[in-house]
């Protein structure tokens, strides 16, 4: 089977991980952050194994590039709306499913970022005011 890209290596890795158990939760620097079990892109493949298909014919069936396909298994793009939309009405899932994938991978990335920790930690709490 030819693949978009190459296949991440993460836990579960036969199986179709749903909304419920995608993600768990982690404090980080007083802030939720989330901790992804699977990346945009390898959920994006398990899901074109699962249907035994080919990013070629992925493509062509959502009127998507093929090089965005690729991009977003490589996990050097991310899922848009646009092809959220296109992946749900494709693999009858919901188009949340795929932007909340995106959402959690990309806070896990922020919370990895160390510019932004040194500045989260500098920024105080809002107050309510007492009237």
């Amino acid at each position: 089977m030819v693949h978009c890209g190459k296949k991440k290596n993460y836990k579960n890795k036969n199986k179709i991980l749903d909304e419920a158990n995608l993600f768990y939760y982690i404090g980080f620097q007083g802030v939720t952050m989330p901790k992804t079990k699977q990346t945009p892109g390898s959920l994006l493949l398990d899901y074109i194994d699962k249907f035994g298909i080919n990013c070629n014919r992925l493509s062509k069936e959502i009127k998507c590039s093929q090089t965005a396909l690729r991009l977003i298994s490589l996990d050097k793009s991310r899922i848009t709306t646009s092809i959220a939309v296109r992946l749900a009405k494709y693999f009858s899932t919901k188009p949340e499913f795929w932007l909340l994938a995106q959402m959690e991978y990309d806070l896990v990335k922020a919370g990895n970022n160390k510019s932004l920790t040194k500045t989260l930690n500098g920024i105080p709490k809002a107050e309510k005011s007492k009237k």
